[in-house]
């Protein structure tokens, strides 16, 4: 009955006390609206409205004053509106805080503006409600279901221009006070991530069983894959193996590895595309660094050394200088491993390369094996040596040695043999502390394959003998 009530305000020529105060949502039939449609739209309408009629226009104190009175005219609660305004905003908001992220453009546009479509719906039906109010001039038969009729004699026609341009700013201002709003979020949790940086950064960048001058050889990553927990604080080493094909480096990795805090992943750069060019090389070790590589090395013990073995032949020589920089700027912590003997290791090199053709276990290559069984297998075999390349061969991997040693000279390092790790039992202890990590008993299930003496071990000894005997390589003769 509520177009009756209007209808009847209408037909004394004046607006009555109850004329003003029938609610907006007693009339959305008049329009043939749904309850549940002309709810929605009814809300959104106070949502859009209280949110601007909210805002200080202290700036501005006739603009507040219009806008005061305006809400009175239009019998607004701002107080009922505000809280069916939290709802959707506060989602937004705390999806926001929740990720940490900055509100993306389309999600502050739509804040502001589709509240203000709203709006300008409902400024029409307003309109058409005090046309109604001021202006019926005759209704149909009773029959018939609320045919409304309008006079000539509307509303002013200035007035929905200015509501309209009343609407534009509305839309502007609430605009501006959404992004505002987000930007404030997006800052202070930025603030809190820095903060909480800061305070990780003073709480565990400070051991003091850790002297000043090795400060800078000591991290503390976050890794972005995981979370460290409680190892958050356990300050880290970064290394580098560096070595050559042959010369005890998977031995020496498994006994390192064996140690409960220390995780070392491996040729990762014998995959030929993570050492394309120098910016595929930097990109790796920063993945590595970063504890973000996780491979079958990972402790469940606090990691308290992490790092790699790099072969000389793996693009580390391609490009020394900026190799050498980054290592000395990140605090890589650089252990040579290299063999004296070169004639044992050329042997091993050829009776490697021949398994890796045959397959003589089972049809599989092992570079290293872990029972003495197959190293009897693999031993049998006896290499022939071209004695024409032995001595530019042995030359060679001599000068790679000297070479990488005298470019890496500026690193934080120690040198290893490997005759020096099978002979000195202290060995093993050293680097332990060079690495600034409790000693402990290392140990592997590696099995040496060649233990027999070199005439053992070569097909054409006899050769080789009198081609390195009158040469500075003679020495290796007895080893």
């Amino acid at each position: 009955m509520a177009c009756r009530r209007w209808i009847s305000c209408a037909g004394k020529r004046r607006r009555e006390p109850r004329c003003e105060r029938i609610p907006l949502k007693d009339v959305r039939n008049i329009f043939g609206l749904g309850k549940h449609k002309a709810e929605v739209i009814i809300s959104s309408y106070r949502k859009g409205l209280a949110k601007s009629f909210n805002i200080d226009f202290a700036a501005a104190p006739r603009k507040a004053l219009f806008l005061q009175n305006l809400c009175d005219e239009l019998q607004f609660d701002p107080e009922l509106t505000s809280k069916m305004h939290e709802e959707p905003t506060d989602k937004i908001i705390s999806s926001a805080s929740r990720t940490g992220s900055r509100v993306i453009g389309h999600q502050v546009v739509a804040c502001a503006i589709k509240p203000a479509l709203i709006i300008l719906q409902q400024y029409r039906q307003i309109i058409h409600n005090q046309s109604m109010c001021s202006g019926v001039s005759r209704v149909l038969n009773e029959d018939e279901d609320f045919l409304i009729v309008y006079s000539s004699k509307s509303s002013k026609g200035t007035l929905f221009p200015v509501r309209s341009m009343l609407v534009f700013f509305i839309a502007l201002f609430g605009l501006y006070a959404c992004y505002f709003s987000f930007t404030q979020i997006a800052l202070e949790n930025e603030e809190e991530m820095n903060g909480a940086e800061e305070r990780t950064n003073v709480l565990c960048k400070r051991p003091s069983e850790i002297p000043y001058d090795q400060m800078q050889y000591v991290h503390f990553p976050r890794p972005m894959s995981y979370d460290r927990g409680e190892c958050a604080c356990t300050p880290v080493r970064f290394l580098v193996i560096i070595s050559m094909q042959r010369s005890g480096s998977g031995w020496f990795e498994t006994l390192l590895n064996s140690h409960p805090n220390v995780s070392s992943n491996g040729e990762i750069f014998s995959v030929r595309e993570r050492r394309e060019d120098i910016a595929s090389i930097l990109w790796t070790l920063d993945k590595l660094y970063d504890l973000d590589w996780r491979t079958s090395a990972a402790k469940n013990e606090c990691t308290a050394a992490f790092g790699l073995k790099w072969m000389l032949n793996q693009g580390l020589m391609d490009y020394p200088d900026e190799i050498v920089d980054y290592l000395i700027k990140k605090g890589v912590m650089v252990i040579f491993l290299f063999r004296r003997n070169t004639l044992r290791r050329l042997v091993s090199v050829l009776a490697n390369d021949h398994d890796k053709k045959e397959k003589q276990l089972n049809g599989t290559h092992k570079a290293h094996v872990h029972s003495q069984e197959e190293a009897e297998i693999l031993a049998r075999f006896k290499p022939e040596v071209d004695v024409s390349s032995l001595i530019p061969s042995m030359r060679s991997a001599e000068q790679s040695m000297d070479a990488c040693l005298r470019r890496f000279r500026a690193t934080r390092h120690m040198i290893l043999y490997y005759e020096d790790l099978i002979r000195d039992n202290n060995a093993l202890s050293r680097v332990q502390e060079f690495l600034g990590l409790p000693v402990r008993r290392l140990s592997s299930r590696h099995v040496k394959i060649h233990t027999s003496p070199l005439p053992d071990l070569v097909d054409n000894w006899e050769d080789v003998r009198r081609t390195l005997k009158p040469t500075e390589f003679a020495r290796f003769l007895d080893g």
